[in-house]
């Protein structure tokens, strides 16, 4: 039945998107059109996701069978359209903020937007209905998402769900900031995230740095005894200290977070953010 309904469900979607390809066409004309294309780094860029894009659609579609024609297994299949979907998600981001720097945006990012928005949610779908309950539960994949798609309102409302389900006489004689710390970095790592505890700068030590394929979150946390609110602290040791510097060789988006963990509520209380 599984079979049916994956094999079903993509066929359905992309049988109504045929103006995809035509889409494609007109991007590498327009990049066939330029005198030195390979000065503009944006128009390049674009290119190379949209063939990005076709030779992925070709892995989930025109065939009659996905498993095992081309994934061995199910969870295989779920894992593979989970991080197409994670890289729809980052490299637009990527582009759209290289353009933006201009007053107008060109008339091929917003077909674009379009199909990374349409390919994304499929393939977030696509992982529900095929990820088993043995690898990431949804909540879990949900949180990852969220940093993909840089909405830490959103990462701050699921990582506190998952904090809420520990009991509380486990957790109201240990709460810390190292705790914390602790807690994000495994629910992090286990999600999949390259995620560096206490990196080391010339400027002081980093809480915790998450390196994404276009973007780098430096993370810096701020226990409150009293509730207050620290996030701006947090985010202003980031900036203080240079924490940035030392990622900007890496030519990704860079952005600093700031949380503040109260005592009394045992769950992220705020965030600061900005891009560094």
């Amino acid at each position: 039945m599984k079979q049916k309904e994956v094999n079903q469900y993509i066929s359905d979607f992309f049988s109504t998107r045929n103006w995809y390809q035509d889409f494609f066409d007109d991007v590498r004309r327009e990049y066939r059109s330029k005198q030195k294309p390979i000065q503009d780094t944006r128009i390049v860029l674009v290119k190379d996701f949209v063939e990005d894009i076709e030779g992925n659609i070709g892995e989930f579609y025109n065939y009659e069978s996905l498993v095992p024609q081309v994934f061995p297994t199910y969870s295989m299949l779920g894992q593979s359209a989970l991080c197409f979907g994670d890289y729809l998600t980052n490299k637009f981001t990527e582009i759209i903020e290289l353009y933006q720097k201009d007053s107008t945006l060109p008339y091929f990012m917003a077909p674009l937007q379009k199909i990374s928005y349409e390919l994304s949610s499929c393939m977030r779908k696509v992982a529900e209905m095929t990820i088993s309950d043995d690898t990431i539960p949804m909540p879990y994949l949900q949180l990852r998402q969220e940093l993909y798609q840089h909405n830490l309102s959103g990462f701050k409302e699921k990582f506190n769900a998952i904090l809420a389900s520990l009991s509380y006489n486990i957790k109201h004689d240990i709460t810390t900031e190292s705790y914390f710390h602790i807690c994000t970095h495994l629910i992090l790592k286990m999600i999949g995230f390259d995620i560096i505890s206490e990196d080391e700068t010339d400027g002081g030590r980093i809480d915790s740095v998450i390196d994404l394929f276009s973007m780098i979150y430096i993370f810096e946390y701020k226990y409150s005894k009293d509730d207050k609110n620290r996030s701006e602290d947090a985010l202003q040791q980031i900036l203080d200290k240079s924490y940035a510097e030392k990622y900007r060789i890496k030519n990704k988006l860079l952005y600093g977070v700031g949380f503040s963990f109260g005592k009394t509520s045992k769950k992220i209380d705020s965030f600061k953010e900005q891009q560094l």
